[in-house]
């Protein structure tokens, strides 16, 4: 009695999983950045494309979840970062589907249980000698390229702390970039 007052007792309202991304954007407008929605919207419907659109919400199991996690994988055009950022999405979005929405039982989010793809560390490569040297040759029109390449090459920093540096930020007298 006490789920029934609490509206746990309910049984959940049937959708299809299309009718369940186009009321998803709707109501996320305004709650998230525009990006946020768009990528919502991209990966709610590559998966919509995998399992179809008229499949009912409350039908989508784990193993569905698994299936299109492991058809991205075998695409090879994906990495297991982007797939494990779709997993944590899909994860995120199915669980508005049960609370607040109520179109899923508790417990019953399809991505919950999926798992993390290992990501392979890439090795570093460096820039040699003979490259920079390349690289500062074809720069020579541009005097903001060569102070660009000398600096990424010098300093270590990434490129957008290269690109935000202002004058504050570098000691003359010392010759230094702090």
């Amino acid at each position: 009695q006490k789920q029934v007052n609490l509206g746990k007792g309910d049984k959940p309202q049937q959708v299809t999983l299309q009718q369940f991304r186009l009321e998803h954007e709707q109501v996320m407008k305004g709650q998230v950045a525009y990006a946020t929605i768009q990528e919502h919207k991209r990966v709610l419907e590559l998966f919509e494309k995998f399992i179809g659109g008229s499949f009912a919400l409350s039908k989508i199991r784990p193993r569905y979840a698994e299936a299109f996690v492991a058809d991205c994988l075998a695409s090879n055009k994906v990495s297991n970062g982007t797939v494990n950022k779709w997993i944590r999405t899909l994860k995120g979005i199915f669980n508005l589907a049960i609370e607040p929405r109520g179109y899923l039982a508790e417990g019953q989010n399809p991505f919950a249980k999926i798992k993390k793809r290992k990501i392979t560390e890439k090795s570093l490569r460096y820039v040699d000698l003979q490259e920079y040297s390349a690289l500062m040759d074809t720069a020579t029109t541009k005097l903001w390229w060569k102070a660009f390449l000398s600096i990424a090459y010098g300093s270590g920093l990434r490129r957008n702390e290269i690109l935000h540096l202002t004058w504050a930020d570098i000691d003359l007298e010392q010759h230094r970039i702090e």
